[in-house]
């Protein structure tokens, strides 16, 4: 019977129940069998007895844990077990989340209270959990209970990796089920029903804390576990919060933004781990190797290639053959070198005709986020000093919102930086008024410009101003410059730029992943200058004295790097990151605790572009133009932020770039006269041009799905008549289309028609930062706005031409989905070309395009 002023329960939802599981993941001598009691709050809370006998038997023992947690990042069920029993905590409807101290009488809170006492806060015995940062950070956050005597299960295993399946093999001598064990670490995400104990979506929960006990109580592991550094929430803050206010409340306490920001990102990147694929089907070229039993599979594309990846595994579909029906078999990936896998397969496929290869589980998290992690549960861990004077500044200046009154260490200022003056003279591009701001705020060294944000829009010369001002900077003998973007592609199109500028004192850093078999020939102007992951070991002597590197932000956390000491011999003391506006800021993690040398950080960007991936679906994730308390210190000169206002000559025709800054960068004025903030440049050749330079060609086709995108059949053959007319005038083009499918589809079929097809047709996503004279694009949709809805992407796909655009798309779908108001294609065809530039399929050989 429930106690007097309890929370009164659903009367069909019980607030306890039992039932009996075998755990599958370890064969460890016995049938396995785990008793698995499903516990509400308001069940806990009116009787904690079971939790109270767990606790008891098991004084100074190990506790395994696990959370599975709502979509949003939220913790709604806690696991604890022993080596027989699992205990499942549903915090759904608990009404004293965060009230742990709560003095209102009404609400029962013993059981709650005894969980946070003698399981979260216990000091005899530790509890132990496979990802125990982030479980304790949402214990945190979602129901304000912290937690000590916490030990990360994977801090004892093996420093090259984190898959739980490496760990328990490290630990434990008896037979593994890797395919269980990989599924039971491959979904987080809780779906509870009315009853969850009988429900199997409770069950990979429930062995996630078993296995975390097991490992804990073997004898290999006791010793390594005892050298782990407890995670201890209550170190941070003392600060008692309800988390319902945690988005409100702007406390000044450093250790209390620092849990609630080391929380944010964790959910963060929680969130965006979820958005990664379970299962992949893709096709491959495939032989096999009888006396290794080896599936040997090799990728067409450097997208699909199949990568090492310790917590997948591999479905084999055998097409039908004499006779015999078509068949799957299970496989294990062995090794992966540049676009051929080796899968170690269950059965024999010699001669047999594999169709497709799906991979089950998640992609291992890369070089990138293992380091963000690391860096949060090493906080957690104590085992960074927060309280450093080369670790705070650049953590508070960026995540922490420090207030007006921040200051940056004195002695990074000692001795006086020299001030290094621009000579535009020396440029060999011509600069505008807006770039030269720009570099004069990056040669600037004092306090007032340590962080510099650049805008800029498409064909502003973003990446001209990235190297007028490493020009002007190495010719005053500046050093440790680094340059940094999300992509390679982005990288390569630096050097590219340095090289054309006549600057030669410089290395490039590429993975070999990306690198050799796939990308070589983006690389053969810039190869001398160019270090690839195989030859790391070789020439990274070469970076001594050298002033500037080049490499992405994922290959700043490449352990070989930090082992053979590129780091020390070229010391981080200027970053340039580009691209800036398509990354999450938590990823900027790594670079501002584990470097720290570096005195200035330059972000160039354009949130007006692509934004942070799984920003889409998580609308809480940032970029650095969404940090307030950066950007809103711009008018103040705390924290410069400068606009490039004035697009190149040599970049968008003043026809089509006006209509992008009109309705991509307008005013801020309210003044209709006001003009926007992006000027065209009015010495372009074709600014006098009075022919149309974007036309529409009507395709009555229809969006066709293909797995998770789309393809438009008709919209693919007149795209390749049109590519036939540009290959033989000798023009200049590429094809952008919004959808994977459609891309593929088009490349195909330039390959059937003989046409040249290598480098000619790319997703939007991965065209940005390129341009061609003459940009042809698939939209594909007949129906829904779909993608055209998302602006960004849309001013990235209309800003590339140099000269001319020819948009393939229906007509009627425009008119019914797309129109004025609801999309920029809408704006474009209607209010700037009043529906002039529409041709049909038949008229693409006779129409003129400048």
């Amino acid at each position: 019977m429930a106690r007097k002023g309890s929370p009164k329960p659903s009367p069909d939802v019980p607030l306890s129940s039992t039932r009996v599981i075998h755990q599958n993941l370890v064969d460890a001598g016995s049938d396995g069998r785990l008793e698995v009691v499903f516990i509400k709050m308001a069940g806990l809370n009116e009787d904690y007895g079971d939790l109270r006998s767990l606790v008891e038997r098991n004084e100074g023992r190990p506790l395994g844990l696990s959370g599975a947690y709502l979509p949003d990042g939220n913790l709604q069920v806690l696991a604890i077990a022993d080596a027989t029993t699992v205990l499942l905590i549903d915090f759904a409807g608990d009404k004293n989340n965060g009230r742990a101290n709560s003095s209102n009488p009404s609400l029962t809170t013993q059981g709650r209270d005894y969980l946070r006492d003698h399981v979260l806060g216990r000091t005899c015995g530790f509890v132990y959990a496979f990802d125990m940062a982030p479980l304790a950070l949402a214990l945190w956050q979602s129901h304000g209970l912290r937690i000590k005597q916490a030990i990360d299960v994977q801090s004892a295993g093996s420093p090259k990796t984190r898959a739980p399946y490496a760990t328990i093999k490290l630990a434990s001598d008896d037979k593994l089920n890797k395919d269980n064990i990989t599924r039971t670490f491959n979904e987080f995400i809780c779906q509870i029903p009315s009853d969850a104990a009988r429900s199997p979506t409770t069950t990979p929960l429930a062995q996630r804390a078993w296995v975390a006990h097991y490992v804990a109580q073997l004898v290999f592991m006791e010793d390594r576990l005892q050298q782990v550094p407890p995670v201890d929430t209550f170190r941070l803050t003392e600060v008692v919060i309800y988390p319902s206010s945690l988005s409100s409340l702007f406390i000044t306490d450093p250790s209390f933004q620092l849990l609630r920001f080391l929380t944010k990102s964790t959910v963060d990147s929680f969130r965006r781990d979820q958005l990664k694929p379970t299962e992949v089907t893709r096709s491959y070229s495939t032989s096999f190797d009888n006396g290794k039993k080896q599936l040997r599979a090799k990728a067409d594309r450097f997208q699909n290639k199949i990568r090492e990846n310790r917590n997948q595994t591999a479905h084999i579909h055998v097409s039908a053959h004499d006779g015999v029906g078509s068949f799957t078999v299970s496989g294990r990936i062995s090794s992966a070198e540049g676009g051929i896998a080796q899968l170690q397969t269950d059965g024999l496929l010699a001669g047999k005709q594999v169709a497709t290869i799906t991979l089950m589980g998640r992609d291992d998290p890369t070089l990138a986020e293992v380091k963000r992690a690391q860096v949060i549960l090493m906080i957690l861990q104590g085992r960074i000093n927060t309280d450093d004077a080369d670790f705070n500044p650049w953590i508070q200046k960026i995540y922490l919102s420090p207030g007006e009154d921040f200051m940056w260490p004195a002695e990074w200022s000692q001795p006086t930086p020299s001030p290094v003056k621009l000579d535009p003279a020396k440029i060999p591009r011509p600069l505008n008024s807006s770039q030269k701001k720009a570099i004069r705020c990056m040669l600037d060294q004092t306090d007032s410009s340590r962080t510099t944000i650049i805008q800029g829009p498409p064909g502003t010369g973003k990446t001209t101003v990235i190297a007028s001002y490493v020009l002007t900077a190495v010719s005053a003998g500046r050093s440790g410059i680094w340059l940094i973007a999300q992509s390679n592609v982005a990288v390569k199109n630096i050097a590219e730029k340095l090289a054309d500028f006549g600057l030669t004192h410089w290395k490039l850093l590429v993975s070999d992943d990306f690198y050799v078999h796939w990308h070589e020939h983006l690389y053969t102007t810039i190869r001398a200058n160019t270090i690839s992951g195989g030859e790391f070991k070789d020439r990274l002597s070469e970076l001594n004295n050298c002033p500037v590197v080049l490499c992405t932000l994922s290959m700043l956390s490449n352990n070989v790097l930090r082992v053979q000491g590129a780091f020390r011999r070229n010391p981080l003391h200027t970053v340039v990151i580009d691209e800036a506006s398509q990354i999450e800021i938590g990823d900027y993690i790594p670079i501002f605790s584990n470097f720290t040398t570096i005195r200035k950080a330059i972000f160039i960007g354009d949130n007006m572009q692509l934004p942070p991936h799984g920003q889409d679906d998580i609308q809480e994730l940032q970029s650095i133009f969404e940090v307030d308390h950066l950007t809103a210190q711009a008018s103040t000169g705390k924290s410069p932020f400068i606009f490039l206002d004035t697009q190149l000559l040599d970049r968008m025709p003043p026809q089509i770039g006006d209509f992008i800054a009109q309705t991509v960068y307008p005013s801020e004025s309210d003044s209709e006269d006001s003009p926007p903030l992006l000027k065209s440049s009015d010495y372009h050749p074709l600014a006098n041009e009075e022919s149309l330079l974007c036309y529409f060609v009507n395709v009555p086709g229809q969006q066709i799905s293909q797995g998770t995108s789309w393809k438009n059949l008709e919209e693919s053959k007149a795209i390749i008549q049109l590519a036939s007319i540009f290959q033989d005038q000798g023009k200049n083009y590429r094809i952008i289309t919004p959808y994977d499918a459609q891309r593929t589809l088009i490349e195909e079929e330039l390959k059937k028609a003989e046409l040249k097809w290598e480098n000619k047709c790319f997703n939007v996503d991965s065209f940005q930062g390129n341009e061609e004279d003459y940009i042809v694009i698939s939209l594909v949709r007949s129906r829904d706005l779909g993608f055209l809805e998302d602006k960004r992407r849309m001013n990235v796909m209309l800003s590339r031409c140099k000269r001319g655009m020819v948009i393939f798309t229906n007509k009627a779908y425009i008119e019914k989905y797309a129109g004025p108001g609801k999309s920029l294609i809408g704006e474009l065809t209607h209010m700037w070309y009043d529906g002039e530039a529409w041709i049909e399929m038949g008229d693409l050989a006779k129409t003129h395009i400048v």
